[in-house]
């Protein structure tokens, strides 16, 4: 089985260091956001009405271009849509890929290799799935956490 090496403290405070960073951040540009809401007031008035719908608006889908070139207007056909391009993305089971051919990785033991060929387990991905940041993207396809 593969050992983890654990982490320097130095490492540990850094990356402590640079969470809180982040952190504060975040929280910097929460606060400039809602600014302009703080400084007109929450009067009900028709320019918040018209911002809500427009951020409404631009946040929904309202049509999708399928994988035949076709446009979908039809809100319960898109999500049909939306269901099966996902789970033909995602839900493709690759079942086990075969055993790692001897020669491929002369440095790589035998250990190593029986643990590469093994499957894994939904524990092994729902446990840094859950350690994550909940509002984080861990990678550059801006994804987050409970999109997974």
């Amino acid at each position: 089985m593969l050992k983890v090496v654990d982490a320097s403290p130095l490492e540990v405070s850094a990356r402590d260091e640079l969470e809180n960073i982040l952190h504060h951040e975040e929280m910097l540009w929460k606060q400039k956001s809602r600014r302009e809401w703080l400084n007109l007031g929450d009067r009900n008035t028709s320019y918040f009405y018209k911002r809500t719908v427009l951020k409404r608006n631009f946040n929904k889908i309202t049509a999708l271009c399928n994988v035949n070139g076709k446009w979908i207007f039809d809100p319960e056909i898109l999500k049909t849509e939306v269901v099966n391009f996902l789970q033909n993305l995602y839900g493709e089971n690759l079942g086990s890929l075969g055993p790692i051919p001897p020669n491929a990785f002369p440095w790589l033991n035998s250990e190593y290799a029986d643990f590469l060929e093994r499957g894994v387990t939904n524990e092994e991905i729902r446990l840094p799935l859950f350690d994550m940041a909940p509002l984080k993207a861990p990678s550059n396809d801006g994804f987050q956490a409970p999109f997974f």
